[in-house]
């Protein structure tokens, strides 16, 4: 819930009693304003939004979606203009929506499994497309506090958790790219390391389609203590706090990594806002539900198969597929900032070039750091 109260100046000698409020740019008087704010948000929440996939078009009202205005909040606002005695004229309040996370999770998930398509033949199996959940819920998110009443939701290829009927025996024979990291697990690291542990898993045996995308928040799920994540520590907004599935980062940078190893497309990314111990500069790769994803494209026309393991204190995310892959050259550079002072902002740039049959491919990102911990 946002609200925002403007007011106007008078001389300090003035006494003007504020009889109107103007909310949303709507004069109202004072003694009227909550009976017009209960019929609004009645108004407002039960309007329906048509949520267009894949040009079907499915309808939720704003309410079923997780938007709310607070009458409460407004009240509060209202009395305090109401009791204004330097005010130049209406108040001007500005009543904004706020958007309930978990009940957008709830609606947008069934969502997905109402527009789910039909299980198909292996002919067809590479024309299936299902709603690209982590990304809808950002786009539903921003858009329902505005007066938008049509938003166009984005698909992709559904994620296969199983080779039945799909991969023939040997498709998987050669391995693309691997990359590991340590953690501890024991003592007060034990609910870190556990996390670890538990994204490996949700990770593992996972299919990519060819020329498919993959959503790291979609496979893993929410972090949360009812799904079975742990408290632990994990970087957040230059620190290091306790938060829910702290740990699962670590999982989201060894899949990282071995993406950019085996000539993936990276299609979002995010560093830390300061760099993990376990990851090398530009590699690193923070995720958070809701928030920031890691998503990676398979560019072949083979269907590739991760396998990911944490066991003992050692983490291990390989991608399998039926060819071998190209060789590919990965460089990181400063170009502002240094690495020698703590807590100074870098940028890093990392560059790729994969050496493809048809001829090699440069491609340089630029990532920003906002604050590097002392080696």
């Amino acid at each position: 819930m946002v609200l925002l109260l403007f007011t106007g100046w008078a001389a300090a000698h003035e006494v003007l009693e504020v009889r109107h409020v103007t909310v949303n740019g709507l004069t109202i008087p004072v003694e009227s304003a909550l009976d017009w704010a209960s019929a609004h948000r009645a108004r407002w929440e039960s309007t329906e939004v048509t949520l267009m996939v894949d040009g079907l078009p499915y309808r939720r009202t704003r309410a079923g979606l997780g938007a709310q205005l607070s009458i409460d909040e407004l009240r509060e606002a209202v009395e305090y203009a109401a009791d204004a005695n330097e005010a130049a004229g209406p108040a001007e309040i500005v009543w904004l929506a706020e958007v309930d996370h978990t009940r957008l999770l709830e609606s947008v998930f069934a969502l997905r499994q109402e527009t789910a398509p039909p299980e198909v033949d292996e002919e067809r199996v590479s024309t299936r497309r299902a709603l690209d959940l982590h990304a809808a819920l950002k786009i539903i998110k921003k858009a329902l506090p505005t007066p938008t009443r049509i938003v166009d939701l984005p698909s992709r290829r559904a994620i296969r958790r199983s080779v039945a009927g799909v991969a023939r025996p040997g498709s998987f024979s050669q391995l693309l790219a691997r990359h590991g990291s340590q953690y501890r697990n024991k003592g007060k690291a034990w609910s870190r390391g556990f996390n670890i542990e538990q994204g490996a898993k949700a990770l593992d045996g996972i299919i990519i389609e060819p020329k498919s995308e993959l959503s790291f928040n979609e496979v893993v799920g929410e972090r949360s203590f009812q799904r079975g994540f742990m408290p632990a520590n994990e970087i957040a907004r230059g620190r290091v706090v306790d938060g829910i599935g702290g740990g699962v980062c670590q999982v989201a940078t060894a899949l990282h990594a071995a993406a950019l190893k085996a000539g993936f497309e990276v299609l979002e990314h995010y560093v830390h806002s300061k760099r993990p111990r376990y990851a090398a500069r530009g590699i690193d790769s923070a995720v958070a539900w809701g928030l920031k994803d890691l998503r990676i494209r398979n560019p072949y026309s083979d269907y590739v198969r991760i396998r990911a393991d944490a066991h003992n204190g050692t983490l291990k995310v390989g991608l399998w597929s039926g060819r071998k892959p190209p060789d590919v050259e990965i460089s990181t550079k400063v170009k502002s900032g240094s690495v020698a002072v703590r807590d100074q902002r870098l940028v890093i740039a990392r560059t790729r070039t994969i050496y493809w049959p048809d001829g090699p491919t440069t491609e340089t990102v630029l990532l920003n750091y906002p604050a590097e911990p002392q080696d």
